[in-house]
Parts: C-alpha cells; structure tokens; sequence
C-alpha cells in the first residue's frame, strides 16, 4: 500500500501588539521592486474565427499601443479566475470559464516589465463586441476594438510611430489561433 504524504503546515507567530507596523512602500519603490521579477499575467484576445480577424483594444500604458485584454494574476487567484476577472473589469463582459481557449503561457520581457503571460482566446458574437465598455484609464475608449487581420497587423507591428503600433508577438498570437497558412 502507498504512504501518502500529509502535507505540513506552518503559521507566522503573531506579532506582539507593541511591534511597529510596517508601512506601505511607496509608489516609486513599489514600481523598482515590482521591476525585480516576472510577473503572472493573464491576456485574453477576441477571435472571430470564421473570418479569421483579432480584436484588439488600444492602449494607453505599458505595453502602449495595440495588444491584449488583461493583467496581472492576483494571489492565490487561478488564470481562468483573473482572466474573467480582468475581462469584466476593462470591458463590462460577464463569461463563463467554457468560452475560453487557452492559446499559450509565453514570457513577454519589454524594457519596463518581465511578465509570464497565459493567452486565452475568446470568440464573440457581433452583439457581444458591441457591448463591450472599454476602462478608460486603461485604453482608448474611443477606438473600441480594433479588428485585425494578419496583414493588417504585420503592418501595425511595421509601423515607426509608437502611438498606434502592435508588437510582432501579436503575429505569433494570431499563427497560434488560426494557424499559419502561407506565412
């Protein structure tokens, strides 16, 4: 018979009453000490798989320009959980885990921040793209989705003006989803 292995558990002792509390680091050390290692993302792109088309989303931070719907996972939060999470917070959409795919778990290192990224893809109908409400502290609200087709995005990712690019992964994200027929 197999021993199974009990798992041990451990607990912090409290803290006498009398410690000095820490205080909060601010936003300008949170940001260097954040710089220090990857983190755990989760992206979701809007497919449209019969026509082949990516729905992207233009965005005013890091990464600027065009690129996936999401963010950061919160501890102890699964990557489905913070993908859904991250879908109803910047776009309104209430989804249910079934609807998405996931595409990949790739490392994105940009010059600001290192992040291991999980890709999900999720297909809409018409009606649901419409409703969506893009957060306006995070993206272009005016530009709502964008669609693109692989063309259009290699000439996104070829573009000088940073304003409006695509970085090239988005290629990658697009050969993953619907395959790369000739390219």
């Amino acid at each position: 018979m197999k021993s199974i292995i009990q798992p041990t558990y451990f607990s912090l002792e409290k803290t006498r009453s009398d410690s000095p509390k820490p205080s909060p680091l601010s936003k300008e050390i949170f940001d260097k000490v954040i710089q220090t290692w990857p983190r755990l993302c989760a992206d979701v792109v809007i497919v449209d798989r019969k026509h082949k088309l990516l729905y992207l989303p233009l965005r005013k931070s890091n990464p600027t320009g065009y690129w996936f719907i999401g963010g950061s996972i919160v501890a102890r939060e699964s990557e489905w959980a913070a993908a859904i999470r991250k879908l109803r917070v910047e776009t309104g959409l209430n989804i249910t885990p079934d609807r998405l795919s996931l595409v990949w778990l790739k490392r994105y290192i940009f010059t600001f921040s290192d992040s291991l990224c999980y890709l999900f893809s999720l297909e809409l109908t018409p009606a649901e793209r419409g409703e969506i409400s893009l957060d306006p502290e995070e993206y272009e609200a005016d530009y709502g989705l964008c669609s693109f087709s692989r063309d259009d995005l290699l000439e996104k990712c070829n573009q000088t003006t940073e304003q409006e690019s695509a970085y090239p992964i988005l290629l990658l994200a697009y050969d993953a989803i619907f395959g790369s027929d000739e390219h």
